[in-house]
């Protein structure tokens, strides 16, 4: 059996209402540069709940192995 461990830091910034989201991150490999990916009706994902289209983001940059996060 092989158990595999792993952290992934995330990040929210958003202004004091709640109600505008400024900055989305999440960093699961430091060593890699960060892929920038904008959208143009972002949800209001943090850094726990994740939603369909930003939880598709992040599976996908994943995928491509040159990035550490998003």
């Amino acid at each position: 059996m092989i158990t595999e461990k792993d952290t992934i830091k995330c990040e929210a910034i958003f202004n004091d209402e709640h109600t505008h989201r400024f900055l989305w991150k999440r960093v699961w490999n430091k060593d890699k540069p960060l892929a920038c990916v904008i959208t143009l009706n972002p949800c209001m994902a943090d850094t726990i709940i994740t939603d369909t289209t930003t939880f598709l983001i992040v599976n996908n940059v994943a995928n491509l192995e040159k990035y550490g996060g998003v």
